[in-house]
């Protein structure tokens, strides 16, 4: 009999990276969800259909089972029997999610050995997040008292999925993936396709700027410009021309900090480029420029790369100038409001006066 794992969140993430993952790892999956027609529709065909959109045409159509689903509304009994004999606990639920994980975590595991909870999630130092997500959502003493047995690594996650559910079960993925876990809290998963490694850190930024920065700006630009999909974003030259100062700046970062070679960014760049611009994978601008004024806080993804700049005493004013266009853009609204908006977000600490300062001049 295979050891399982119980897996929390059922969308294109979860189906079209971790679970394969496990399942090729050799475990068999328990899917926890609150979609009860996902679930219903899983647990009626056993499982369901993935499409690996630039495989061997022999394996592009693929078949991903799942041993069982459980509702994390109404079958708590049964999510705790299996959170008490799975070998690992994986997420993908998104970061607003985590709350209802940490309360089904609190209410069905027993807390009697260490559980590995390893969080696919796009959230730099996701271990400490989700301990204080945690707390946050302990009522009682006892629940308190399971928190240091679940041990949770800081990750790196990684896959362009796309999922037309409601209505299609098949998930849309691509053949490139990245999980992986910080080797300092979590020597070994034993998962063979989820491995440990020793610069998380490293790898998170890279990530970070190289992939999720990149499509975020692309998207928003694409979005004001009116089209549909992200490789629609990609492909554009004028969006990308109208970028480039902003991204060249993060090879300087990404070298300076994290001790990434050219070489090494170049090969990046190109292979996170070509992947990006699948035409095969249609996810939607909607899904990728969402929350703009979010992501424009000082900790954020798109001003934390020039604050580390300016740290480093490298030039940010070309990287500046192209958030504030993409601000104009996208949001519509005046440069004034734009300004107070930015004044709100930046002008409470040293470095976010100097950023502010820098854009007013294109304001």
């Amino acid at each position: 009999m295979k050891q399982i794992i119980v897996h929390f969140g059922g969308g294109a993430l979860g189906r079209g990276l971790v679970i394969p993952l496990l399942v090729e790892s050799g475990y068999d999956v328990i899917l926890a969800d609150v979609d009860e027609k996902l679930l219903s529709e899983i647990k009626e065909k056993g499982g369901y259909p993935l499409f690996v959109t630039d495989e061997e045409p022999e394996r592009q159509r693929q078949f991903i089972p799942v041993l069982d689903t459980v509702s994390t509304m109404k079958e708590q009994k049964k999510l705790s029997y299996y959170l008490e004999h799975s070998s690992a606990v994986t997420t993908a639920v998104r970061r607003e999610n985590l709350i209802h994980v940490a309360k089904s975590l609190l209410t069905g595991y027993d807390g009697n050995h260490m559980l590995a909870v390893i969080c696919a999630e796009n959230i730099e130092h996701v271990s400490g997040f989700m301990k204080g997500i945690l707390e946050k959502a302990a009522s009682s003493e006892e629940q308190m008292k399971k928190i240091p047995m679940f041990c949770i690594p800081d990750t790196i996650v990684d896959r362009i999925c796309s999922s037309n559910w409601p209505g299609n079960l098949e998930v849309n993925s691509e053949m490139y993936h990245e999980l992986a876990v910080d080797q300092k809290t979590l020597a070994d998963t034993h998962i063979k396709l989820i491995p440990a490694i020793d610069n998380i850190e490293g790898a998170f930024v890279r990530k970070r700027l190289m992939v999720n920065t990149f499509a975020d700006a692309s998207s928003f630009f694409a979005l004001a410009k009116g089209k549909t999909y992200l490789h629609e974003a990609i492909e554009d030259k004028f969006i990308q021309e109208e970028l480039a100062p902003y991204f060249e700046s993060f090879r300087i970062l990404l070298s300076a900090k994290y001790n990434f070679s050219n070489e090494e960014l170049d090969q990046w760049h190109a292979a996170y480029k070509k992947r990006l611009a699948n035409p095969a994978i249609h996810r939607s601008l909607e899904s990728v420029a969402r929350n703009l004024w979010v992501k424009m806080a000082l900790d954020e993804r798109f001003v934390w790369p020039l604050l580390s700049l300016m740290v480093i005493g490298e030039d940010t004013d070309s990287g500046i100038s192209v958030l504030v266009n993409l601000l104009k853009q996208s949001t519509g609204e005046s440069n004034a409001e734009i300004q107070n908006k930015l004044e709100d977000l930046w002008g409470n600490t040293e470095l976010g006066r100097k950023i502010l300062s820098s854009a007013k001049r294109y304001l």
